[in-house]
């Protein structure tokens, strides 16, 4: 008599203990980051009541410049003083669950997490043990994939950024995209306090570097990337800046 295999079942995101996990991880990355801030004005984005998956995917991206206030459910303001750092991982993350992104609607939970958590051992005290302890190996080993190593210099660790960007996990470059994205994104809408118009620009290029090296691994987000690097522009001191100088599609 043949024994039949019980097919398995994926549980869609959307249900209870998968939304209770990435609250969980939420909690988590909030209590690690608590004490830090945005580095200048950066987009808020705030909600109300809990913060589950369906939520995640309909938070707007960003507020436009100068274009604070509620919309709806959120308040999309802007800081002067500096956000709470929570907001970025969850803004990571959003951009991973949502159009344009190629896993929308459905990526994959340890992607979410890893974009949750992906500056705590970076940032903050959090430890990969600690990591592991409550998310799993998996999980850990993603986060450590998007972590600088800082016992090297400033340059060493942005040439490393492209050199292993191609050779990252798909996991890993999902929330690479996403980071770049949300980064190149704020610098859109507001300069950091003491940055020349030459170091944004820098930045750009750079990142369009890293960005290159996932090439293929999220069409959808590379596509809203590119599209930054062609035509994205930025103000400083009264001046309008193109923010990839040479790239042009």
């Amino acid at each position: 008599m043949t024994t039949r295999q019980t097919p398995m079942v994926v549980t869609p995101l959307s249900q209870s203990s998968d939304t209770l996990l990435l609250l969980e991880t939420l909690a988590f990355s909030a209590r690690a980051h608590e004490k830090q801030k945005r580095k200048n004005a950066q987009v808020s984005t705030r909600c109300d009541r809990s913060m589950d998956w369906s939520t995640l995917q309909r938070i707007p991206s960003h507020a436009t410049p100068g274009g604070g206030g509620g919309r709806g459910r959120y308040d999309l303001g802007q800081s002067k003083i500096g956000t709470p750092y929570i907001q970025h991982p969850l803004d990571v993350a959003r951009r991973i669950a949502a159009p344009p992104s190629s896993l929308a609607p459905s990526p994959d939970l340890k992607i979410l997490q890893t974009a949750i958590l992906h500056d705590t051992i970076e940032d903050t005290d959090v430890t990969p043990d600690e990591l592991e302890r409550n998310f799993g190996t998996e999980v850990m080993q993603i986060v450590m994939e998007c972590t600088d190593d800082g016992t090297r210099s400033k340059a060493e660790r942005k040439q490393s950024q492209i050199d292993r960007a191609a050779s990252r996990s798909f996991e890993a470059q999902q929330v690479k995209l996403a980071d770049k994205w949300s980064n190149l994104t704020d610098l859109t809408v507001d300069v950091p306090i003491g940055w020349t118009a030459q170091r944004v620009q820098e930045y750009f290029v750079w990142s369009k570097k890293v960005v290159d090296g996932c090439k293929g691994a999220n069409p959808g987000m590379e596509a809203a990337l590119d599209d930054l690097f062609k035509s994205a522009t930025f103000q400083h001191e009264g001046e309008t800046y193109k923010c990839h100088p040479t790239y042009w599609g």
